[in-house]
């Protein structure tokens, strides 16, 4: 075991960051062929577009939609089991797709398997990471999602060499095989110290609460939804739907709408490179500002949802002017990228190591929520407007909502910050008073001990936290001197 724990931060904790990397890469790089395989196979099965549109529909969405389903198997199995099981439901997708002769079976193979493949390799990824990182965890998540972005740029060009090279069959066999690399991925990333540790504690929890008379047991719940309670998370997971309301929206609408201002293909091509490269930049922007202790991650996640609500309201002021959607769209990228990258590490702010499962899973279905509810309403609303700057001003609306929701996360978190600094602080005041007790008024412990209350509620220190720092320091303080002469007083 002793071994075993230096792999946090160090050891095989960078195998595993490979293993992570590499899978969450692969994964990735597959779903986003969906879009050149859509056209592919509109023109190898002669069916209709909007069929055919849900298999690619089906294939990311429940990637989002199954989030909380993968949290249950996470925590009932292991991180390293879901992403194998995931690698085994995509390849086994892929394969059976390339003997398919119509688009309802592959409706089922590529949409429902494949979206069941994505969800169970794509989810449980991140969650490795943040049970071998400790110090360098923000890190090391951010850049986790700035691979996505590497991803965006392969997809294409490596869907359409396969398809050239050996045909939509082929394509299928070579995709199947590349999945099956996930099972090896899986196989590196064996359960760690943390992650046993929290198992062995939640079946302890659950054991003890079975174990109380007179009380029905909800602990058994497939889905523990305990982190709902907390308000602030619940907060923050709304701001997160509405930002991916308005990006569905802008990559749904945008090639439509430049359509109608007389722009070709190629343009099109080039807006959403333009948006590839400035999601990328907004991924990896954030590997900076969490690293940053001057910069608060969730100020920066509300100051990227107010900007670009801002743009999406006012489009129809600018969008007359030269470029106008080259700009709106890089700015989107961006603002949408950040806002991505970091999720994961404020999740781990507002709920902490012990649920990261549940709650990434949580954030995940609510992304996908924010999704798939954004393309039909700003359809519905060009249908009724005939507009599509009326589809970008109401993703800035929602966006706006998201942002306010957002604040009101951040205040809540500050209060539950206080006052659980607050009690912390209160109690340990009250250690050091039992702990006086113990010596007599003229021992050197003593007086030591009776200036330290004294200057600590001369400068109001238990009474209100003024600011993190005062909390840290004097609790550790008080703390290590408690916990430094090794007594239990109860």
């Amino acid at each position: 075991m002793t071994s075993r724990t230096h792999d946090i931060d160090e050891g095989w904790a960078w195998v595993v960051l490979a293993a992570v990397y590499s899978g969450i890469l692969l994964v990735s790089t597959v779903i986003l062929t969906a879009g050149v395989l859509y056209i592919e196979l509109l023109d190898y099965y002669q069916d209709d577009a909007t069929k055919t549109s849900i298999i690619g529909s089906l294939n990311s969405g429940l990637l989002c939609l199954l989030g909380p389903l993968v949290s249950i198997c996470i925590n009932k199995l292991s991180c390293r089991v879901t992403i194998f099981s995931g690698g085994v439901f995509l390849m086994l997708a892929y394969l059976t797709s390339a003997f398919v002769s119509n688009i309802n079976l592959l409706i089922f193979s590529i949409g429902v398997v494949g979206g069941i493949g994505n969800a169970l390799s794509g989810v449980p990824l991140a969650v490795v990471l943040v049970y071998y990182f400790e110090r360098r965890r923000n890190i090391v998540l951010t850049l986790s999602q700035a691979v996505i972005g590497v991803a965006i740029f392969l997809a294409s060009p490596l869907a359409l060499w396969l398809l050239e090279e050996y045909g939509l069959k082929g394509t299928f066999l070579i995709l199947a095989g590349i999945c099956a690399h996930l099972c090896v991925c899986a196989v590196i990333c064996k359960p760690s110290v943390e992650e046993e540790k929290l198992k062995i504690n939640a079946l302890k929890s659950k054991d003890v609460t079975m174990n109380k008379p007179y009380t029905y047991c909800k602990c058994d719940s497939l889905l523990d939804l305990q982190v709902l309670r907390s308000l602030p998370f619940v907060l923050f997971l709304m701001s997160t739907s509405t930002w991916n309301f308005m990006l569905s929206v802008c990559l749904m609408h945008l090639p439509n709408y430049v359509m109608t201002k007389g722009l070709n293909a190629t343009d099109i091509t080039v807006l959403m490179t333009i948006f590839s490269i400035s999601n990328t930049v907004g991924r990896l922007s954030a590997v900076f500002i969490v690293d940053c202790k001057h910069l608060d991650n969730m100020v920066v996640h509300i100051c990227c949802l107010v900007i670009a609500s801002i743009f999406a309201l006012f489009f129809q002021l600018y969008n007359h002017l030269p470029s106008a959607e080259y700009v709106f769209v890089a700015a989107t990228g961006i603002l949408t990228g950040l806002p991505n990258s970091l999720a994961t590490p404020l999740t781990l702010a507002l709920i902490g190591v012990e649920n990261i499962s549940i709650a990434h899973g949580l954030v995940y279905f609510f992304c996908g929520i924010g999704y798939v509810s954004g393309p039909p309403l700003a359809a519905l609303l060009l249908e009724k407007t005939g507009s599509y700057e009326n589809s970008f001003i109401m993703s800035g609306a929602v966006l706006l909502f998201g942002s306010v929701m957002a604040v009101a996360a951040k205040i809540r978190q500050r209060k539950a910050q206080e006052e659980r600094g607050k009690r912390t602080l209160n109690a340990a005041v009250k250690k050091c008073r039992r702990f006086l007790k113990i010596f007599s008024s003229d021992s050197i412990a003593y007086i030591t001990f009776r200036q330290l209350l004294i200057f600590s509620d001369e400068h109001n220190m238990f009474g209100y936290i003024r600011t993190a720092n005062h909390h840290v320091l004097s609790t550790t303080f008080l703390t290590s001197i408690w916990k430094s002469v090794n007594l239990k007083i109860c």
